[in-house]
């Protein structure tokens, strides 16, 4: 029998998380992830942010995104699965959606994957290809006219959970959001200059994760 090895390092896994069950990461690459778990209150929706955005998953993203390393797709979420399926049982889970040109690209939808084998929908689109972390200040805005809503598209529930895996500005999700009016808003991980221009909307009589 083969020994488990870590997804990222090839490292042999001898260790067990807190949750008492195998991870696929070893130690001292879990450990590289910069845990937030933090509850934010924006425009009447509440924000739950996983991690803080580090070089550490900056590297892994592009990897696991631009390289097509899609082995990396479970990685993210690993140790919370379990709760995060839970939480989003009765919610419509929506991603905010790459450019067509991306997804062409990559072959696959990146937070889609990152999220399986929850079911998720996907009823934006963009009507060109724009990179929101490299807009200036004063064209971020454009945002709003770049991601529209499809016509027809059916949802199960009526509450929405809205997805993404990092939040640069904000201007993508407050874009979506302003479309499909969600619930609640689930980011993978959020860029340290957002948790600081934010640190006044954080929920403290809310746990990790609602």
């Amino acid at each position: 029998m083969d020994e488990p090895v870590c997804t990222i390092c090839g490292q042999p896994l001898d260790w067990i998380t807190d949750l008492f069950e195998a991870d696929i990461l070893c130690r001292e690459c879990r450990e590289q992830f910069l845990v937030h778990k933090k509850i934010y209150q924006i425009q009447g929706i509440c924000w739950c942010v996983l991690y803080e955005y580090n070089e550490w998953l900056e590297r892994l993203l592009f990897q696991y995104k631009e390289q097509k390393d899609i082995a990396l797709a479970p990685v993210f979420l690993y140790p919370y699965r379990k709760k995060i399926r839970k939480a989003f049982r009765n919610y419509d889970v929506c991603v905010v959606c790459s450019s067509e040109q991306k997804r062409l690209e990559r072959g696959f939808e990146p937070v889609i994957e990152i999220l399986k084998p929850q079911n998720v929908y996907s009823p934006l689109y963009k009507t060109r290809d724009r990179k929101q972390s490299s807009a200036k200040k004063s064209e971020r805005n454009e945002i709003y006219s770049v991601i529209q809503r499809k016509m027809v598209y059916p949802f199960i529930h009526q509450s929405i959970v809205l997805a993404d895996d990092v939040c640069t500005t904000g201007a993508t999700l407050m874009a979506s959001c302003r479309l499909l009016q969600p619930k609640k808003v689930f980011v993978l991980a959020a860029h340290p200059l957002w948790i600081e221009e934010h640190k006044g909307n954080v929920v403290t009589n809310q746990r990790w994760i609602w």
